[in-house]
């Protein structure tokens, strides 16, 4: 549950919201007059709901890349991009699509057949897919520098975008649309965009229409410096997802691709949601609020005239509706340091204890068979020529019951790689290419218990 999803479902955290119409202004102060619904769109909304939400997201991208633009690298924070967190999550999201296909069927069992098909192919290719992907994403990211250096225009950028808002949708809901991008290139053929109204062109025009929309917005406006994509920790990850679109010097906005323009109880429960967690952490805010990215309008709401103490509350309220005793857990409000709530990932931990595997002895592999077995087994399936994605997969698949799932695999021999343990060559071999660990394994093979 993000913190969106928190309010939605909580009318008290929308209740304590007063009536803010009176106090909203546009971007120069000027109060913004009534009726609001009269105000005409610029550029009209487009394609069915989940189409908007796409367009929505790409657009989140372009807007970033607008603002860096303006105002320069020296000037502007930039925070990792979601869309990497949904390449990393796509292996474990293929798993739950098809456990999805299975329990919850759609009415059309041709297209459910289909999709079916399409998620174990692309488990049947899960590397090579990965590495197409992940070139792309870097490609994109690429872009996105090249664009902000100038070298680039928003024509070329927005397909770019457009991709890196359809991995953000695996890491948000889970959806492997994204997975047609390579069975296109090279099967000519799809399994997930059944259900499209929209082509991607139709998809890119309208985002490259909103980008110059507001590319003319910036560049009246006296931009000092921006935070892109902020979140607020630990807040964010208590309600399971709270990040803002960007800060414009003392200005948070949440951008609005929506088809309407007026004022909504939920969607400033929304932005004051986020610029009390900010608050918390110490970002200095005065102003909040949102661009409706199809009329060109700016509707900020100064934090002065909201109740004395209003957002600390609010804090506390939201805070309690994500479950969180603020009497036995007190260190997360009123302020946080930082460092108390660094967990380290599993990930980083099996990196660090064993970054150097020249020192791994017999002792160290029993412990992290102890550890991680799977890991253990991985290497000695390597070793034996069990040593590609197939052969590898296959291994667990006959064994009657998945003992590794095919993302947990994945993500397995990824994490073997980081750490200079194995590599897979040009013929999509796996091979151990650390000597030492070579000689254990060697050497363990006699080793009980290995």
């Amino acid at each position: 549950m993000s913190l969106t999803a928190l309010i939605n479902k909580n009318k008290d955290l929308r209740k304590i919201i007063p009536n803010l119409k009176a106090h909203l202004v546009d971007w120069h102060g000027q109060k913004i007059s009534s009726p609001l619904n009269k105000t005409p769109i610029l550029i009209s909304s487009i394609g069915v709901s989940w189409e908007g939400g796409i367009i929505g997201t790409a657009f989140d991208y372009m807007t970033r890349a607008i603002l860096i633009r303006q105002v320069g690298y020296e000037n502007a924070i930039r925070h990792s991009y979601v869309a990497e967190e949904g390449l990393k999550n796509l292996p474990r999201a293929l798993d739950s699509i098809l456990t999805q296909i299975d329990l919850l069927p759609t009415r059309d069992p041709e297209r459910d057949k289909r999709r079916a098909k399409g998620v174990e192919y692309a488990l049947e290719k899960l590397p090579e897919l990965m590495d197409f992907l992940n070139a792309q994403l870097e490609n994109a990211k690429n872009s996105i520098d090249q664009f902000i250096k100038k070298n680039m225009k928003i024509e070329t950028l927005a397909p770019h975008a457009l991709f890196m808002a359809k991995l953000d949708v695996v890491y948000r809901s889970g959806s492997v649309n994204i997975l047609d991008y390579y069975f296109e290139k090279y099967e000519n053929q799809t399994f997930f965009r059944l259900n499209n109204a929209l082509s991607d062109k139709d998809i890119i025009d309208n985002i490259i229409k909103l980008s110059y929309l507001f590319e003319e917005q910036v560049q009246k406006m006296n931009i000092k410096r921006v935070n892109c994509n902020p979140v607020f920790p630990p807040y964010s990850g208590i309600v399971g997802g709270a990040d803002a679109d960007f800060i414009i010097d003392k200005t948070l906005i949440d951008v609005k691709t929506s088809k309407t323009f007026g004022y909504r109880t939920t969607v400033m429960a929304q932005i004051l949601g986020y610029a009390s967690m900010g608050q918390a952490i110490g970002i200095p805010l005065e102003q909040v609020g949102i661009y409706y990215a199809r009329f060109a309008k700016w509707m900020l709401l100064p934090l002065k005239v909201l109740p004395e103490d209003f957002l600390n509350n609010y804090l506390k309220k939201i805070l309690k509706a994500a479950g969180l005793n603020l009497e036995e857990d007190s260190r997360y409000f009123p302020e946080f340091r930082s460092r108390d709530f660094q967990i380290p990932h599993f990930n980083k931990t099996i990196e660090d204890t064993f970054k150097n595997s020249s020192r791994v002895t017999k002792g160290k592999i029993k412990e992290l068979k102890e550890k991680n077995e799977e890991y253990i087994e991985i290497l000695e399936h390597i070793s034996k020529g069990i040593n590609t994605w197939s052969a590898l997969r296959n291994s667990y698949l006959t064994k009657g019951n998945i003992i590794i799932p095919e993302w947990s695999l994945y993500e397995a021999l990824k994490n073997l790689e980081k750490m200079n343990w194995i590599k897979r060559g040009s013929d999509q071999k796996y091979e151990i290419i650390d000597d030492a660990l070579k000689r254990i394994l060697k050497k363990a093979s006699n080793y009980k218990g290995l």
